[in-house]
């Protein structure tokens, strides 16, 4: 299956770099198919062990710049798979972000790419898996604080951009910044609907690049969270980094014989203010996030 996807993509990876994260689809013999073909990705703090491979150099999270952008990879299959990782990842993680907030002048956006989504809105995807890379483990640890999640740090150290696969379509939200609603932990978080500077983390799934399994499609109404949404067509996003206060993102359709790009997106997101969101909230206590409560992120209609 291995040589399949990628004798697949080798019109692609042969001209372009090409980097990567683990996900569901390679959890078997401990990410022996991940670990042993992307050895050459950056390594990470530490190594990996499994029975099929023995230890191997940690291309399970990494991170690297590229020009005015750092690109974070973290592996959101470690809450699944490998609990054991969750702690060593979340420190490094934190110790990465706080790094590259310092680093602002050389590279302003900070951009994490992981399989899994922290929102979603298409199925039970969204239920207990989304909130468990939300909130953490809970597990106390060495120092007997609890595990910090995913998403306050993102919240913390102003992560600009979440890019997530997994489900299979296409969705793209504004800033959510972290609030729990225990009726509903889908209908979590709370945006401000920016697409300039944004207060908080921005969230996208392009999972529609294809799957034996077939497409996805939305069966939950498309909370006020989310910007656009899209589904039934095979499709990829494109990322571009222009400058320091300018990105733009579009998520193309794949359409047999198509000779222009058919977009489901495309979209310009805005930042004059990199840096700590949750330090911007404190300073500015009437900003929309404390203000308005937001905008909830419950109710909306399908699109």
């Amino acid at each position: 299956v291995g040589d399949a996807w990628l004798r697949g993509l080798e019109a692609v990876a042969g001209t372009l770099p090409y980097m990567v994260a683990p996900g569901n689809h390679e959890s078997a013999a401990a990410f022996n198919h991940y670990t042993q073909r992307f050895r050459n990705m950056p390594a990470g703090p530490g190594t990996v062990v499994g029975p099929a491979f023995g230890e191997a150099p940690n291309n399970w999270f990494y991170s690297f710049n590229a020009g005015p952008a750092h690109m974070v990879v973290i592996s959101t299959e470690v809450y699944f798979f490998h609990p054991a990782l969750v702690a060593p990842q979340l420190r490094w993680l934190a110790s990465d972000l706080a790094a590259a907030d310092e680093n602002r002048t050389r590279a302003p956006w900070v951009i994490v790419f992981g399989h899994r989504p922290l929102y979603c809105s298409s199925g039970k995807d969204c239920d207990d898996d989304a909130t468990l890379l939300r909130t953490g483990t809970g597990e106390p640890g060495a120092d007997g604080s609890l595990s910090r999640s995913l998403e306050q740090l993102f919240f913390d150290y102003g992560a600009d951009l979440y890019v997530s696969g997994h489900t299979h379509v296409y969705e793209r939200m504004y800033d959510v910044a972290p609030r729990a609603d225990a009726a509903e932990p889908w209908l979590s978080g709370r945006s401000s609907g920016a697409t300039s500077d944004m207060p908080a983390t921005t969230y996208i799934i392009s999972g529609a690049a294809g799957n034996p399994a077939g497409l996805s499609s939305f069966h939950r109404a498309a909370p006020a969270r989310t910007a656009v949404r899209a589904e039934g067509d095979l499709g990829y996003g494109r990322l571009w980094v222009h400058n320091a206060s300018h990105l733009r993102w579009q998520q193309v359709r794949c359409k047999k014989g198509a000779i222009a790009a058919d977009m489901a997106d495309d979209a310009w997101l805005v930042q004059h203010h990199h840096g700590s969101f949750s330090a911007r909230a404190a300073a500015s206590p009437a900003a929309p996030h404390a203000a308005a409560a937001a905008r909830s992120c419950a109710g909306g209609t399908m699109t």
